[in-house]
């Protein structure tokens, strides 16, 4: 869905004298053009930074059912030392049936070492879409990170 425009001035001229279109009238055209191209970002995710497991959590709760985009990224921040590993779960509700989806462990213990995942699901109405990270770390609270994501309604 476009976002909306704001209001031409009523006293802003369409041409110049001559007959090009005004630079204004350019530019409000590609402004329209660019609001046809975003995709729209229903639910926004990031967890700050974290020291211990995520319990799950509601990324959104979907009103209209279809199919959606679900984009996450996950990043360690301060590595353990040792030893340390994060694994990410989604759930939601397709066509009645509870499903969840654990990805690989990221177990890659320095700073900085990441990963993510696209993927799209199908969502019933009135049901969630949830996302959760197992975390351990050798020295408990040791090792941070921080998971960031979007997820968007696909037409």
């Amino acid at each position: 869905m476009p976002q909306a425009l704001g209001p031409i001035p009523s006293d802003q001229e369409i041409t110049e004298r001559g007959g090009p279109i005004t630079t204004y009238f350019r530019l409000r055209w590609q402004e329209l053009i660019d609001s046809f191209t975003q995709v729209p970002t229903s639910a926004a995710i990031d967890t700050g930074v974290l020291d211990a497991a995520l319990a799950t959590t509601a990324a959104q709760t979907v009103t209209a059912a279809g199919v959606y985009r679900l984009g996450l990224y996950i990043q360690k921040i301060t590595a353990d030392g040792v030893s340390s590993s994060l694994t990410v779960t989604v759930g939601w509700t397709s066509r009645g049936v509870p499903l969840t989806k654990a990805f690989s462990a990221l177990t890659t213990d320095t700073a900085g070492a990441n990963d993510s995942h696209l993927w799209e699901i199908y969502v019933d109405a009135n049901s969630d879409v949830t996302y959760a990270v197992a975390y351990a770390s050798n020295t408990p609270g040791n090792m941070t990170y921080r998971a960031n994501g979007a997820l968007e309604k696909l037409a």
